[in-house]
């Protein structure tokens, strides 16, 4: 089986270049412009020849991602669904681009955007979606109908990583037809924080933070399915044996109000808010361990994140992003969902054994080094070109 993982397809930026058709556009629809997504398309338009245009469907849609609105390329599409609709139909008929790139298929506007592209221009389309679990049987059954036809559609797949790969070819997708992009951020702009000469200490003081307090990080939407009342369970458990502990929380969402009351009655408990940009990197720079105790999470960027800023990270099975970037017991703990007892002994163990978080973080350092956006980016346009030269 060649799903082509990490570099086999990462050529030099010369090659694709000198293999790509002459000025080839390329259309991508996205959702929403968040901050790896920016990275990966800059990336993209410093290597690839042609042109690249990129529609989102959004400027915020899972959240405020303080989109200026970007390049000329750029565009925010109608909130009108027919008016984005036409717009797209138009942008692909136009015959400027020679492929169509996606963000999936689940919204509406990216399906409709592939049948409308179908005999026209051939279609990618990239995905973070591993197999659900615990779906109901008549779920599967109809995804198997509606997808077994839909998927034979585009021409080449990205997904994020090797379970997104798996899920894909579940549908009947050969091997031939997946190239694996692997989801990125920007690591370097994460470690640039971090080498930044007595940054860290000043953070954590301001986070009142003393020297010998173990600081576990929680990054991610304050929502239910994220595992927020695991964790609080899990710490509550923690910090009897372990004093010295403290919880950072860094997000937004419904349980806001239910985090800031533990905030407030728990001293042990550090609320930091939405956090972008350095103030994100500095909350990173300033713990010891990252904890992803989400109970569905498709990829979990936040480990990509962590494990970049030389943190050891503590995840559940179902964190999409686990089995191509957590070791258990090399680069992360992964513990089972939805088991705050599992959770706590995990916390435990890294809490009370500094040479072990170390020891992780530099192995998590170093696997995650090649998970840029220059070679996501690289990967994916060798897909690009692997489709216009067929």
């Amino acid at each position: 089986m060649n799903l082509r993982l990490n570099g086999e397809a990462a050529q030099t930026d010369a090659s694709l270049a000198s293999g790509a058709p002459e000025a080839a556009g390329v259309l991508i629809i996205f959702l929403e412009p968040a901050p790896y997504i920016r990275a990966f398309v800059e990336a993209a338009r410093r290597i690839w020849p042609g042109r690249i245009d990129v529609l989102y469907a959004a400027a915020q849609m899972t959240q405020n991602w303080d989109f200026g609105g970007g390049g000329p390329n750029d565009t925010v599409l109608s909130a009108s669904r027919p008016l984005a609709m036409a717009e797209i139909k138009s942008r692909i008929a136009s015959g400027r681009y020679a492929l169509l790139h996606l963000a999936g298929w689940g919204h509406p506007l990216l399906w409709r955007a592939m049948l409308f592209a179908r005999g026209r221009i051939p279609v990618t389309v990239q995905s973070d979606t591993p197999a659900p679990r615990g779906e109901p049987v008549w779920r599967r059954l109809a995804k198997r109908l509606l997808y077994g036809v839909l998927f034979r559609m585009p021409a080449m797949f990205t997904p994020a990583g090797t379970p997104q790969a798996e899920y894909i070819r579940s549908f009947g997708v050969p091997a031939s037809r997946i190239r694996i992009a692997q989801l990125a951020v920007d690591v370097q702009d994460i470690q640039k924080v971090l080498r930044m000469p007595g940054r860290l200490a000043a953070v954590r003081a301001r986070l009142g933070l003393s020297p010998d307090c173990v600081a576990i990080l929680y990054v991610g939407r304050l929502e239910p399915h994220k595992g927020i009342d695991d964790m609080m369970e899990a710490f509550t458990e923690l910090v009897r044996a372990v004093p010295q502990v403290r919880l950072l929380i860094a997000g937004e969402g419904t349980l806001r109000d239910r985090i800031i009351h533990a905030a407030v009655a728990t001293p042990s408990v550090r609320y930091l808010g939405r956090l972008m940009g350095d103030d994100l990197w500095e909350a990173y720079a300033a713990a010891d361990i990252c904890i992803v105790p989400s109970r569905f999470e498709p990829w979990g960027l936040v480990v990509n994140e962590a494990m970049a800023a030389g943190l050891p990270v503590i995840v559940t099975d179902c964190v999409g992003s686990a089995p191509d970037l957590v070791r258990d017991g090399s680069t992360g703990i992964v513990v089972p969902t939805a088991s705050p007892v599992d959770f706590t002994r995990a916390m435990a163990k890294l809490s009370m054994q500094p040479e072990l978080r170390q020891s992780m973080g530099r192995l998590a350092s170093e696997a995650i080094a090649a998970w840029t956006p220059a070679n996501q980016a690289k990967n994916t346009l060798a897909a690009w070109r692997e489709v216009l030269s067929a």
